[in-house]
């Protein structure tokens, strides 16, 4: 189950600010509190992260180096101003990696959720026919892709170039019932509970 930011991460992020910074970025930077394939939602979070980040280590800077920053010693200025640009800006900076990867995989999924996932395609030379890609790169691009967890866990088997999905659902199938058909007394297998035509006769049968 995908998981969500709680009330309390909130009120860490509110309440104890690094602390929930921090909280903060740990989930923004999980794999498996991506819900439904939205990594490009996630890396445009992310890239806001950063962007807050940044700013906020900027205006540090500016109103520490135009006296705007009250302390009671102002010989610690300078030292405020380095953990700012290293903890801010740099924390900023590093948080680009993050969201251009995010911003890669979503590129990735976005082209083959719809042929992998949804039309449930297994063999890899035709998922490169329907997406339009030469079958190498293709191959490829589905190994990063399971290697980031985004295809709901299928690996690839290499000796026959198909996905094998060991989770896939399994669809309960209806029980068969016999039945006479009241016209030619033909015996057919019906689903229970639904209506067929005979086999022989294309009567109804219910």
């Amino acid at each position: 189950m995908k998981k969500k930011p709680t009330g309390c991460a909130l009120a860490l992020l509110i309440f104890f600010y690094p602390v929930g910074l921090c909280y903060l970025i740990y989930w923004l930077l999980g794999k498996d509190t991506v819900r439904d394939g939205h990594y490009r939602k996630r890396a445009n979070h992310i890239a806001i992260t950063a962007g807050v980040l940044i700013f906020t280590g900027i205006f540090f800077v500016i109103a520490a180096l135009t006296g705007n920053v009250e302390v009671e010693d102002p010989s610690q200025i300078p030292f405020s101003i380095a953990v700012m640009l290293i903890v801010c800006c740099g924390g900023g900076l590093a948080l680009l990696i993050p969201w251009w990867r995010f911003r890669q995989i979503a590129g990735l999924y976005e082209l083959y959720a719809p042929v992998v996932i949804h039309d449930d395609v297994e063999d890899i030379r035709q998922i490169a026919a329907v997406t339009g890609r030469e079958f190498p790169r293709t191959r490829q691009e589905l190994e990063q892709l399971i290697a980031f967890g985004a295809l709901d866990g299928r690996y690839i088997d290499y000796e026959n170039d198909v996905l094998i999905w060991p989770n896939r659902p399994v669809v309960p199938q209806p029980k068969m019932i016999a039945k006479l058909c009241p016209h030619c007394s033909g015996q057919n297998q019906i689903p229970e509970g639904q209506t067929i035509r005979c086999a022989y006769c294309d009567s109804l049968i219910e």
